[in-house]
């Protein structure tokens, strides 16, 4: 190794660290330290990559235990297995739905068919689980709610609101039945309990089922809500009720 490229290496697993293993598996941000200790010509970087380390040795290893069950403890711990869809910049054409997959989180039992199509270079790579946990978010449009699940305007011809007010909900609890969808769809997507459905050149949708409790009986009830999936865990509500 020359110094300059030493120098590069070295660098590059200082920045790297400071990203930390919440972000990085903990087999790539081990094989980064492996790239930090080959660096030890150069001291000054060297230094504050291992000095970074030592003072977050007791947050990372909270951070494990707390999201893994366990340091490196894989398929033991019953979360899902995950992967990630990468699409590959092969050839001169570009499949629009593989673009689209691209970046993408599933679980590795459900997840759309790859390769997607003939000559597809896309592949589905490993991806661990707290980094799935640190990134996913599940989003959603307040006017899927009000106007138009509610039907506030009068115009939409749906009637669903005609069900939610039987379970005992109306307009004013739009914002809150908002944040419990969204709450559901993150939990249940996070633990894989979700759907494929419709894979199109707009992305792959998926269903999840909500639970509410009707307000008149206390009992519960539950529908399908459709989500569309964006890369790096990101899920956008499309359907806030797709039927019982």
């Amino acid at each position: 190794m020359t110094p300059q490229s030493g120098a590069k290496s070295t660098e590059g697993a200082v920045l790297s660290l400071k990203i930390g293993p919440a972000i990085l598996g903990p087999e790539t941000f081990l094989r980064l330290l492996s790239d930090l200790v080959q660096g030890l010509c150069h001291f000054p970087l060297w230094v504050e990559g291992l000095v970074f380390l030592l003072l977050e040795a007791e947050r990372i290893l909270l951070y494990y235990k707390t999201i893994k069950g366990t340091i490196l403890a894989g398929k033991s711990t019953g979360f899902p297995q995950w992967v990630q869809w990468i699409h590959h910049d092969e050839g001169k054409t570009h499949c629009e739905i593989c673009l689209k997959l691209d970046g993408c989180y599933f679980t590795e039992d459900r997840h759309p068919p790859c390769p997607h199509h003939p000559f597809c270079h896309c592949t589905l790579e490993p991806i661990d689980d707290a980094i799935v946990r640190m990134n996913a978010v599940a989003k959603s449009d307040y006017r899927k709610f009000d106007p138009y699940l509610f039907n506030t305007p009068g115009t939409y011809t749906h009637n669903k609101e005609k069900l939610f007010a039987q379970w005992g909900y109306t307009v004013e609890d739009a914002a809150w039945l908002q944040a419990e969808i969204e709450r559901q769809g993150l939990e249940k997507y996070l633990t894989g309990d979700y759907q494929l459905g419709k894979l199109n050149h707009n992305g792959q949708r998926i269903t999840i089922r909500i639970s509410l409790t009707r307000r008149d009986t206390g009992e519960a009830v539950s529908f399908d809500t459709g989500w569309m999936v964006y890369p790096n865990g990101w899920l956008q509500l499309s359907t806030p009720y797709g039927g019982k």
